[in-house]
């Protein structure tokens, strides 16, 4: 029997409010939303050449099939062939858009990227030198929302898109979560306990922000951390993390 299908996607954009989302969804009744907030299908190869099959038995065991099935991916507006790949096997799926100020959220991807990937240059330095951005991860590559929402309006059509904003999210969040269940045909008067409370507000309560850095550049342990199995590294980025 194939896998039930996800209901609704949150697809970025990172270093905008989407982790203090995920904690606010994840709390109604009518929604599942696993815990690893982070882990990709459609951007990880190694996840996505296994199957859906496996990730729902990996990342959806315990979820009830009666309830909207959710996933909060961040990442995937950094990548041009993720749209389609979604569009193949979900073409029903709700896509909901989180999008900041783009110079703001550059700002704080480069704090974070200073943290915990041993990122050297001024944030000044960054974003005057062209050769910075070689890709479409770059600090400011990933604030172009008119490129990457078009990528995404390709492949769906208008009414399966929704775009809220992280400055909406900090003063209104109710009216923003009430947005989205009415969007995803809940009931929007579920009023999350935890609403208004915000996380990981620049990355703030990471444990030793020097290890992350100097380990990547050791590569026996590059090696090791790749041949520990994803549940393994799932609890140590956790635990690194928060």
């Amino acid at each position: 029997m194939k896998s039930k299908l996800l209901d609704f996607l949150v697809i970025g954009a990172a270093k905008s409010g989407t982790t203090s989302l995920f904690h606010y969804l994840r709390h109604h009744p009518r929604i599942y939303l696993p815990p690893e907030k982070e882990i990709s299908f459609f951007s990880n190869e190694e996840w996505f050449a296994r199957g859906w099959d496996e990730f729902v038995r990996e990342f959806f065991g315990g979820a009830p099939a009666d309830v909207q099935w959710g996933k909060v991916t961040p990442h995937y507006m950094a990548y041009p062939h993720v749209p389609k790949r979604i569009s193949d096997l979900m073409p029903k799926v709700k896509l909901i858009a989180l999008l900041r100020n783009p110079v703001d959220r550059a700002f704080s991807h480069y704090r974070m990227a200073v943290r915990t990937a041993g990122e050297r240059r001024t944030f000044e330095q960054v974003i005057s030198d062209p050769s910075s951005e070689p890709n479409a991860t770059g600090f400011l590559r990933l604030g172009e929302y008119g490129r990457i929402i078009g990528s995404f309006a390709k492949h769906f059509p208008s009414e399966q898109l929704k775009i809220f904003f992280a400055e909406d999210l900090e003063p209104r969040p109710k009216f923003v979560v009430d947005s989205i269940l009415t969007y995803l045909g809940l009931d929007p008067s579920f009023s999350p306990r935890n609403l208004g409370e915000r996380y990981h507000q620049g990355g703030v309560r990471q444990r030793f922000p020097w290890f992350i850095p100097a380990a990547c550049r050791i590569s026996p342990l590059w090696r090791l951390w790749r041949a520990l199995p994803e549940n393994r590294r799932r609890v140590l980025r956790f635990w690194f993390h928060t």
